[in-house]
């Protein structure tokens, strides 16, 4: 009886709804659906959902009256959010983590900064320094646990300049099993396009900015307006970061290698900093990183079988998907280069742990998707002109 009266009223409310006054085609020929063709009632598309799709085949959707299509929903392979149509554009509802970053207290503490393994209780280091190590004493802050993901900087800055992105043709196929590329970090990005991400990061937030750079407003850059072509800039290299202020910024060398050794947690859960480890995390690369030995050589011939689930996938990968270091922070190791706001010294300053105040390279950390493993040693150092991009590049963001 009672599914009588259900079916009846089912009847009802369909026969009340007008029929098809929109139609959305899907002409894409990347991994076309099921259906070329289809038909939504007028007035009831809310909450109709078409299939998981990605931005490609989002934007190759032709709706032959957008008014009426409004209210029609998709998941967003790409960035991991539902979709929703309002009559003129796609309005996207995303996990509010995919926007801000998620930040780790990190006590501060003394390590031997360049040292390759080092037992601070003793006083020295274990081993030979890379070169002119010296006991730096670091304040505590806040790092993100993650780098900065491809969500998390287009949201900020407006663009996506990642090459290992959903959408482009010649890396697209490689992340079938790895989902979401907004979960990847992004790269391609300069020490310029951090600098900005940070500041306005900041502003977004209410925090006070760090950084100041002769000429311009972070309210209303874009990232057209970051220098990506010469090698310096003057303006940008000349910039000025004010530690007092409570707004984002990149690490300093020195702090970034005190968190990849996991601080005062080095090896332990007592507070007490003990031997640390050679990577970040541990001493086994592929534990702890996505380097050379878990991607594929220039032979496109796979080198060994840590990789897991993302074994197929050439280049970066989700950030999170390997073991993280004491403090809670992953990728420490391998994935991207991680800019640092340091410039290039052969020899640390034990005057100014911040280093120094000009240069002509900045100090990048960590080794990437590709590096092997000395690369990847947490005292290995990388430097190149901050206006260096590549699909190695990315950073990680650290305030007070």
């Amino acid at each position: 009886m009672k599914r009588t009266f259900f079916l009846i009223l089912f009847a009802l409310c369909f026969c009340t709804v007008d029929r098809a006054t929109a139609q959305a085609t899907i002409g894409s020929l990347y991994a076309p659906q099921p259906f070329s063709v289809l038909e939504l009632a007028g007035g009831g598309t809310r909450g109709f959902r078409l299939p998981q799709m990605n931005t490609i085949q989002r934007d190759a959707l032709t709706l032959t009256d957008k008014d009426a299509a409004r209210g029609l929903q998709l998941f967003n392979t790409c960035n991991g959010c539902v979709e929703t149509w309002n009559g003129s554009k796609w309005i996207q509802q995303c996990p509010p983590e995919f926007f801000k970053p998620e930040m780790i207290d990190i006590a501060g503490g003394k390590f031997f900064i360049g040292a390759k393994l080092q037992d601070p209780s003793s006083g020295v280091p274990s081993s030979d320094p890379e070169t002119g190590s010296y006991q730096a004493d670091i304040s505590s802050f806040k790092m993100s646990k993650t780098e900065v993901t491809q969500a998390q900087f287009e949201y900020v800055m407006g663009v996506n300049p990642s090459y290992f992105k959903c959408g482009n043709s010649e890396t697209d196929s490689h992340y079938a099993k790895s989902g979401a590329t907004s979960a990847l970090p992004v790269e391609y990005v300069n020490c310029y396009d951090a600098i900005a991400y940070c500041n306005k990061l900041s502003i977004l937030e209410g925090k006070t900015p760090c950084y100041t750079v002769q000429g311009v407003n972070f309210d209303t850059l874009t990232y057209k307006g970051v220098p990506h072509e010469s090698n310096t800039n003057t303006d940008w290299d000349n910039a000025d970061c004010d530690f007092t202020k409570n707004g984002y910024r990149l690490p300093y060398e020195a702090e970034w290698e005190y968190a990849a050794r996991g601080g005062l947690k080095s090896q332990s859960n007592s507070g007490k900093n003990t031997f640390d480890y050679y990577f970040s995390g541990g001493n086994t690369a592929c534990e702890v990183a996505w380097y050379s030995g878990n991607n594929y050589d220039s032979n496109t011939s796979y080198i060994d079988d840590c990789a897991g689930d993302y074994k197929n996938v050439y280049g970066t990968k989700p950030v999170a998907t390997k073991t993280a270091n004491e403090l809670g922070l992953h990728d420490m190791t391998g994935n991207v280069w991680e800019w640092t706001w340091s410039w290039y010294q052969q020899n640390y300053d034990s005057n100014n742990p911040h280093g120094s105040n000009s240069g002509t390279y900045r100090v990048s950390r960590g080794g990437r998707w590709s590096s092997v493993e000395s690369e990847c040693c947490v005292s290995d150092r990388h430097s190149n002109y901050p206006t260096d991009r590549g699909y190695g590049f990315g950073f990680r963001v650290v305030c007070k």
